[in-house]
């Protein structure tokens, strides 16, 4: 093992504090790539509940209200899938945060260690 300067092995930090800014940037990115998908999914079904709307106040035809009432479906189902996937994303954010947690006390206990060492070695 190699010596520090203080308690904390700089390089065994930094890379972890990376490592942890990495995670916590794809993780934010996703988040926003799907909250902007989830707007686009609601923007979809204002303008499908209005087509809906629109053609109904024209007495369209009941082919053209399956087609429309086709699409809401359709987009129904992709939002249900994008909520479904923002679960799974926050559960593995969850899982993530827990193992930085558990890594985080792992060093803390190694330079805990490390420190009782130094002293140990500097009183004899």
């Amino acid at each position: 093992m190699t010596a520090t300067n203080g308690w904390i092995d700089k390089k065994l930090s930094v890379g972890n504090i990376i490592t942890i800014l990495v995670v916590l940037f794809g993780v934010v990115a996703a988040w926003f790539d799907q909250e902007a998908k989830t707007e686009q999914s609601r923007h979809d079904i204002a303008e499908i509940k209005q087509s809906l709307k629109d053609l109904n106040d024209k007495a369209a035809t009941k082919v053209e209200m399956q087609a429309v009432a086709g699409r809401v479906t359709r987009v129904e189902a992709y939002r249900d899938d994008t909520i479904d996937r923002l679960a799974r994303i926050e559960e593995g954010m969850k899982s993530q945060s827990r193992s930085i947690e558990t890594q985080a006390k792992s060093i803390d206990t190694q330079n805990i260690l490390i420190e009782r060492v130094l002293k140990a070695v500097e009183n004899n």
